[in-house]
Order: C-alpha cells, then sequence, then structure tokens
C-alpha cells in the first residue's frame, strides 16, 4: 500500500511529537527478535530511551524495518547489528544502522537507493526505494558508507590499534538523517 502510494506521488506523512526508542524502535526490535535469533545475530542500540522526535512513527517504523530486515538477510551471521543515533548540531537527527556484511562497492552505493536496484541475487530493490521516499518526505537523506568493527564495537575508519587488527572485519552503515524542526499535525 505504500509503495502504490509512493508510485502515485500520494504519500503523505502525519508528524507527530514521538519518543523515537519507545514508540518506534521497540517494536521494530520485537518484530525483528525472532529472525535476527535465527542466525546468532543481536542488535546493540545506541538511540536514547528519551529521544523525541517529530515525526510520521508508523513510516519511520518502515524505515527500521526495512534497514534491520537487509541487515539481517545480508549480514554475517553471529554478529552485532549497531542501530545509532547522532546529534551533529546542525538541523537534523542522524540515524544509523550497522552491520558486518559484504562491503557494497563504491560504484553501488548511490544506484541501491533507486526503484528496483538491487545488487544482491535475491533482492527486489524496492526496501531502500520506498525507505528512501518516506526519508525525503521527512526532509532527509538516506546513504550508505563503508564501516568497520572489532568484537563489540563500531568503528568509522579502519585505524585500529595492533591488539586488534587481526579481529577487524567490515561492513556497511546505513544512515539516514530527519529534519529537526518538521512541522507537527
Amino acid at each position: 500500500m505504500i509503495y502504490s502510494k509512493i508510485k502515485a506521488g500520494e504519500l503523505e506523512i502525519t508528524p507527530r511529537k514521538v519518543n523515537l526508542y519507545r514508540d518506534v524502535l521497540q517494536r521494530v526490535l520485537d518484530f525483528q527478535k525472532e529472525y535476527t535469533l535465527r542466525k546468532g545475530m543481536k542488535f546493540v542500540c545506541d538511540v536514547p530511551e528519551d529521544l523525541e522526535v517529530i515525526c510520521d512513527a508508523d513510516y519511520v517504523e518502515v524505515i527500521y524495518n526495512d534497514l534491520l530486515t537487509n541487515a539481517v538477510r545480508y549480514g554475517e551471521d553471529d554478529t552485532e547489528i549497531f542501530i545509532g543515533y547522532s546529534d551533529r548540531g546542525d538541523r537534523y537527527h542522524y540515524f544509523s544502522v550497522a552491520s558486518v556484511s559484504e562491503p557494497i562497492p563504491e560504484e553501488d552505493r548511490e544506484v541501491i537507493f533507486k526503484r528496483y536496484v538491487t545488487t544482491r541475487k535475491n533482492g527486489s530493490g524496492i526496501g531502500l526505494d520506498v525507505a528512501t521516499e518516506l526519508i525525503r518526505k521527512h526532509g532527509g537523506k538516506i546513504w550508505v558508507e563503508p564501516c568497520y568493527f572489532i568484537p563489540g564495537k563500531l568503528l568509522s575508519s579502519r585505524a585500529v590499534t595492533q591488539e586488534y587488527k587481526d579481529k577487524v572485519k567490515e561492513g556497511n552503515n546505513f544512515v539516514f538523517t530527519i529534519l529537526k524542526k518538521l512541522k507537527e499535525i
């Protein structure tokens, strides 16, 4: 239904002030739990439990479900999926979903967000397109960047201490933004 509304140009959001952790993430994590456990994965959530955001909670839930489903589907078994938040002091909230997985080549990092594009053999390319459109409706953007992991920790660069050099794993970090001052209805 969301996809039909996007295709027809009829998708509207209903922004309201919500507690992102309680009203969105907790439901998504509960929904994803069984799928994640079957692969021996676990979530590491670094989103403040008291974070209030003006957004359409139902659609942000769809965004997280799409990103987390991909992280589990394409992620390495028995690893962690990092769910993050940062405030960089500008007009956006920054959210991220990172997992140990085959790195997406640089030349594919923009095209994967287009309709029906997938770089994997068992994907339709619709999920990231839907997430992209929902994020745009919230005044934001989405992108993917390479990331690196050592046991229990997500790193933004490959520079790690000698102690962990043989334990570094590569992955993908999907980052999306939502305007902080989205008008509440």
